[in-house]
């Protein structure tokens, strides 16, 4: 389905190899290697690592032209649509949830698509039935309503509360963005305020105000107050700290958490974490690039440390990593993946400026 192309290696200013990424990426597009089987429930979302790291390295026009290669491609994710809202992972599964929903949503931007067949009505309520009405964060799917919890004196109330996850709400309020559907006034409120009640007393964001501070939380969660215009709600205090927080993250790379080892990922979700608070000129980006020139493997994709295998979350976000520090603005494009160079992301939304910029203009 999917035309060869002929790479070659004419990287210079980025500490990355391109063209054996290009290869990697390119084997990937056409069949999952057998490591991924067991991962069913993250199928769209592997196509997004796909598509946004092509994107950034200027392949995406290469390996996925438009016409008919592009048109069968948005054709698919649409059958994932489900009638009842949101997208279902794989054609195996039946159920939606919101992390494939925002991942759906996009590799739809990436490709250009104008999102005009998402059923935005059917979302809006099935967003809805995922709030929880108590704290204002999101679950991941509606089944989620009957798991249980091992301790049976927890209330219904408390258990529903539970199961709310900042990763979750996030995906509600980046779809929502994209989509431009309009908040409720006091379901906004809810919202931000879970948010806001999941920074802990070490400066980061965890699931829970009372437990760990984590990488993959934090930016979650600083992401969803900017979508949200409530970032300032943080305070001064508390943007200090998680900004602190963050900083400390960095030893080569950046670990997820205190005390634990640098992990590739983690350069973008702390690194993006970071441009969100507004504090992007602080961390030692030359000491994160050496390190992630370092995580690449031969093969050309990025694993999550020097011993692992590549795999494409770690790939992608080692290359979003980098484009944290790219700058681009309309009429202004370089010729990215050709001159050394990879494409801007904008941080709030995981996604490169370029595609968010078509998009704007095609809500216009």
């Amino acid at each position: 389905m999917f035309p060869h192309v002929h790479v070659t290696d004419e990287m210079s200013a980025v500490p990355i190899k391109i063209a054996p990424l290009r290869v990697f990426l390119a084997r990937h597009l056409q069949m999952l290697p057998n490591a991924y089987t067991a991962y069913i429930g993250q199928r769209i979302t592997f196509i997004q690592f796909i598509l946004g790291t092509l994107d950034l390295i200027g392949a995406l026009d290469a390996m996925v032209p438009a016409g008919d290669v592009r048109t069968a491609l948005i054709d698919f994710i649409y059958t994932l649509q489900h009638a009842s809202g949101g997208f279902v992972p794989s054609t195996s599964l039946t159920e939606p949830d919101l992390a494939s929903t925002y991942s759906a949503l996009a590799c739809l931007v990436i490709l250009g698509d104008p999102l005009d067949r998402v059923n935005r009505l059917a979302l809006t309520a099935w967003l809805t039935n995922l709030e929880d009405p108590n704290s204002g964060g999101f679950r991941q799917c509606a089944s989620q309503r009957c798991l249980a919890i091992s301790n049976t004196s927890v209330t219904g109330q408390q258990k529903q509360r539970a199961l709310a996850d900042p990763r979750f709400t996030y995906c509600a309020v980046a779809a929502c963005h994209l989509l431009r559907l309009p908040w409720d006034s006091a379901q906004k409120e809810r919202t931000i305020k879970y948010l806001l009640g999941c920074q802990t007393y070490e400066g980061g964001f965890a699931v829970s105000g009372s437990m760990e501070a984590h990488g993959g939380y934090t930016y979650c969660a600083t992401a969803a107050l900017a979508l949200l215009d409530a970032l300032p709600r943080l305070g001064t205090a508390n943007t200090q700290m998680a900004v602190q927080w963050a900083l400390r993250r960095q030893e080569a790379g950046y670990s997820g958490r205190t005390g634990k080892p640098n992990d590739t990922c983690y350069s973008f979700w702390i690194g993006a974490a970071i441009h969100i608070l507004g504090a992007g000129e602080y961390p030692d980006a030359t000491k994160n690039e050496q390190f992630l020139q370092g995580m690449q493997s031969k093969f050309g994709g990025f694993g999550k440390n020097i011993d692992a295998h590549p795999d494409l979350l770690h790939t992608y976000m080692a290359v979003a990593a980098l484009a944290l520090t790219e700058k681009w603005a309309p009429g202004t494009e370089r010729e990215v993946g050709r001159d050394g160079t990879i494409a801007a992301v904008e941080p709030m939304l995981n996604l490169s400026r370029r595609a968010l910029y078509a998009w704007q203009k095609q809500q216009q």
